[in-house]
């Protein structure tokens, strides 16, 4: 943070390293945290200052190296532009329940907006997928036969059938995962104003996070609306309710972190925790449990309620 011009130099610097290198996904949140990080600091106008000279020099030495300045206008418009908006939220509201629950909604409308553009998302989907898994060499992409796909011989007839499985959904599945990253490159970018601005704000501010009332009356809503009804109704209902998933699992896990503080516990429960959430078979049953404690706890009020018993 010595002045804008090397906040930009880093910015670039990692998104070139996120771009050129594999499985640098990582390195691209870092570069959004800079610009979340400005930000957060010095209001919304320098966090854009950043951008744009961030993207400047990316996209230039990509168009060198590469030929097209593509990649680098992905990278700002899937994660850049996001992280800005929603550290420029989270610096006028101090609230991050209130921005994640607001990201939240603008994910659902563009999946919706995606379903009205695109008349058909499941044979879009596997139209690409048909394109991504039929070697060159072969000409024509794989056809679809009694219902199922049918791709060359060399692909895994497995693989097929369960992204077709899959295809009705992925649009969530994909927003979510957009949103996902976009919420790690905001913590980055909080954690790392906290280091400078307020040391510990981060982890007090985390453990207090809460989604407000309506995000809960909402996902009722969506839930019902899921049940009743069908065909394109029942995906797009089903892909918003993966989206809220997402948040409600993030706030159940400000609640566990909220809770082990509260009694004085060991860390040690966090990490197993983690461990439970990342590696296990058990991860989707804890998913829901944390999901399902984000969801009620508007109404239950489990922190205040431990607070209230160990006072």
């Amino acid at each position: 943070m010595l002045g804008r011009i090397h906040v930009i130099a880093w910015t670039a610097f990692t998104a070139l390293l996120a771009l050129l290198l594999p499985l640098s996904l990582v390195l691209g949140c870092v570069s959004g945290a800079f610009i979340g990080l400005a930000t957060l600091r010095h209001g919304a106008r320098e966090g854009l200052y950043v951008l744009l000279g961030a993207l400047a020099g990316t996209g230039a030495v990509i168009w060198v190296l590469s030929g097209s300045p593509v990649p680098a206008l992905v990278l700002a418009a899937t994660l850049w532009v996001p992280a800005w908006l929603m550290a420029a939220g989270l610096r006028m509201t101090a609230s991050p329940g209130w921005v994640l629950a607001v990201a939240g909604g603008c994910a659902s409308g563009l999946v919706l907006m995606f379903r009205v553009v695109i008349e058909d998302p499941t044979r879009w989907w596997l139209v690409r997928w048909e394109t991504w898994l039929t070697p060159p060499a072969n000409g024509a992409a794989g056809s679809r036969e009694g219902g199922a796909v049918q791709g060359p011989g060399d692909v895994v007839p497995e693989l097929l059938q369960f992204l077709e499985g899959i295809a009705p959904y992925m649009t969530g599945i994909v927003a979510s995962a957009f949103l996902l990253v976009v919420l790690l490159t905001l913590f980055l970018a909080r954690w790392g104003h906290a280091l400078l601005d307020n040391p510990g704000g981060f982890g007090e501010e985390f453990r207090a996070l809460a989604l407000p009332r309506w995000f809960a009356h909402a996902t009722g809503v969506v839930a019902i609306v899921l049940m009743v009804s069908s065909g394109g109704v029942k995906e797009a209902a089903a892909e918003i309710a993966m989206l809220m998933l997402l948040l409600l699992m993030v706030h159940g896990l400000a609640i566990a972190h909220g809770i082990v503080k509260l009694l004085e516990a060991a860390r040690g429960w966090l990490v197993l925790l983690y461990l439970v959430l990342l590696v296990t078979p058990l991860s989707s049953f804890l998913v829901l449990a944390l999901a399902m404690a984000g969801l009620s706890d508007s109404w239950v009020g489990y922190r205040q309620r431990v607070h209230n018993r160990i006072t």
